[in-house]
């Protein structure tokens, strides 16, 4: 994806697909979830190659 997308991509409602196609809230969700379990997520994208992301979560301690 380009850098404009990836800049945009987990704005709510925000999509590439045609008005009629989806909401565009897929994204925005899932970071959501992520950042409330004190996540991360990484994007890499190459236009024309493809686009990965890697979820980082902290590991839970354990209880004594």
């Amino acid at each position: 994806m380009s850098a404009e997308v990836q800049r945009d991509i987990f704005e709510p409602f925000y999509s590439t697909k045609e008005a009629d196609k989806g909401t565009g809230m897929g994204l925005a969700i899932l970071q959501s979830i992520v950042h409330r379990y004190n996540g991360h997520i990484i994007v890499a994208s190459r236009p024309g190659q493809g686009t990965s992301f890697l979820l980082l979560f902290p590991v839970p301690r354990r209880r004594a």
